[in-house]
């Protein structure tokens, strides 16, 4: 029953994540859409990706480089020392996107050593 729990709530979380993505990008807002991305620990989209995430996007509005300085903002907030070990314990994934930021590695680090602490399992 936990295990069917757990499931039923990633399948949520991610369904909102694509809804929240998507309403970005139906907006337009692609400095927003980075941001979200970054803050959330996503893999940085391609061109090619942003273009797939809904029939209502303007092409012609398509501005990447917004959303590339979003997303960099988003990871300001993301690879935050303090966060890596939260992340890990709680059994969030890391996807590797703060390893070529400053101090990315002892982010690594912080998140493995979360990811094998017991704090989780009580």
């Amino acid at each position: 029953m936990k295990y069917l729990t757990l499931l039923i709530f990633s399948i949520f979380l991610s369904a909102c994540a694509t809804t929240e993505q998507q309403m970005f990008a139906a907006e337009s807002n692609w400095f927003e859409l980075g941001k979200y991305d970054g803050e959330q620990g996503f893999n940085e989209k391609s061109q090619k990706d942003l273009t797939k995430l809904g029939d209502n996007i303007d092409l012609a509005s398509l501005d990447v480089e917004q959303y590339q300085k979003g997303y960099q903002e988003g990871l300001d907030s993301y690879c935050v020392l303090s966060n890596a070990w939260v992340l890990g314990a709680t059994g969030q994934p890391y996807s590797g996107v703060c390893e070529n930021r400053q101090n990315g590695w002892q982010f690594h680090e912080n998140w493995v050593s979360g990811r094998h602490s017991q704090v989780g399992s009580l």
